[in-house]
């Protein structure tokens, strides 16, 4: 099984390319909001002014007294959460857990956007009844577009024959109320099929996201040969920023010489990471064609 924890740890592993960060761990378990940390090693890095990170719980430390801390929860956004004795703590990450979930999720947003062309398949079984043209698409989610609808006939030929794409029309923002639909999601069919029997829909549905570092990636409907994709793109979104503190003018951000390392240098290290996200985009969308391809009825 795969967790969103084991993404967050490979985007790190592009981002941080081998270098380790200062680490401690708790003497003593933490409860989210008592505002003090009790580390099991000299404190180090662990300073006022500093950022501690334990899970994906993000601390700004205030003060420290021998081996205490007095520290805020929940900075800049994160969730301030109990952490138990011995729990690692990561002194000034470079790349917060939590902000790396975001970026996962973010990305797995974009894959299922129509300029990349990956998507999750859902099925929806519907009911036909003559006296009706519209069905409301209530067990439908995140819907992208429907890649087929099909109709059983009678019989035990077990014949399921697909309603022509010019038959059927679907509108995702149908209306609602007495005589409307109650999802706002509305699939109406133009043919004629056989009364009581079901139709069967298949729909490209976007990916689910992310709800914290537990999840179970299989949750987000990715495909396992599709797992390598996520870390990848969060591994570029984080790094897309890291020039703009060059051109700060308020304080000098950068002591780095421009010979040894040019303007512009942390966008290019990551563009082998682009070129290889667009080449698997590319093959895991062709793998998605093969099994569903696209079908344009006359």
């Amino acid at each position: 099984m795969t967790l969103a924890s084991d993404w967050v740890e490979r985007t790190k592993s592009y981002l941080l390319s081998g270098i380790q960060e200062e680490k401690n761990r708790l003497a003593s378990a933490y409860t989210a909001g008592s505002g003090t940390m009790t580390f099991q090693y000299d404190l180090m890095g662990i300073q006022a002014g500093s950022r501690i990170e334990v899970g994906t719980n993000l601390l700004y430390v205030w003060s420290v007294s021998g081996t205490t801390a007095t520290v805020s929860g929940g900075w800049e956004g994160t969730t301030d959460a109990n952490a138990a004795s011995g729990a690692i703590v990561t002194v000034n990450p470079r790349f917060p857990s939590a902000q790396v979930l975001e970026a996962l999720n973010f990305d797995l947003a974009d894959l299922s956007s129509p300029a990349h062309g990956l998507y999750q398949v859902g099925t929806e079984t519907l009911t036909y009844n003559p006296l009706m043209t519209g069905y409301d698409l209530d067990g439908v989610t995140n819907l992208i577009s429907v890649i087929e609808v099909r109709g059983q006939t009678p019989g035990i030929y077990k014949d399921w024959p697909r309603i022509n794409t010019q038959k059927f029309r679907v509108m995702n923002t149908a209306p609602t109320g007495a005589n409307g639909f109650a999802s706002g999601k509305a699939l109406f069919i133009y043919e004629d099929m056989y009364a009581g029997y079901p139709i069967w829909v298949t729909y490209k549905k976007a990916f689910t996201l992310l709800t914290d570092s537990s999840t179970d990636v299989s949750t987000t409907g990715l495909p396992a040969t599709a797992y390598d994709l996520p870390p990848v793109g969060a591994a570029i979104q984080l790094m897309s920023g890291r020039e703009i503190k060059r051109a700060f003018t308020e304080t000098q951000g950068d002591t780095r010489r421009a010979g040894e390392v040019p303007v512009g240098a942390s966008n290019a290290s990551v563009n082998n990471l682009r070129i290889l996200r667009a080449q698997r985009i590319e093959a895991e969308k062709q793998r998605l064609d093969a099994f569903y391809p696209i079908i344009k009825d006359a």
